[in-house]
């Protein structure tokens, strides 16, 4: 099985912030995964891969980042 490509940090830090503006946005409640996963299919934004998000590809790379954000925390 071939490797996911994993987002580098500056696309990482650009979709995060994208995700929170949609979390955030009053303009149309989020309140899943999939809310999330339809809000950047619909702002044409598409995964590492260059496919549509679906609700366990947003799960996925947000557990990466919290892991990631994790271990580069200091103790």
């Amino acid at each position: 099985m071939a490797k996911r490509p994993k987002l580098d940090e500056e696309e990482a830090v650009k979709l995060m912030r994208v995700i929170h503006e949609i979390v955030r946005s009053d303009a149309h409640p989020v309140t899943s995964f999939k809310d999330i996963a339809e809000t950047l299919n619909a702002m044409g934004i598409t995964t590492p891969r260059g496919r549509r998000w679906n609700a366990r590809s947003v799960a996925r790379v947000l557990e990466e980042r919290a892991a990631q954000q994790a271990r580069n925390e200091p103790e």
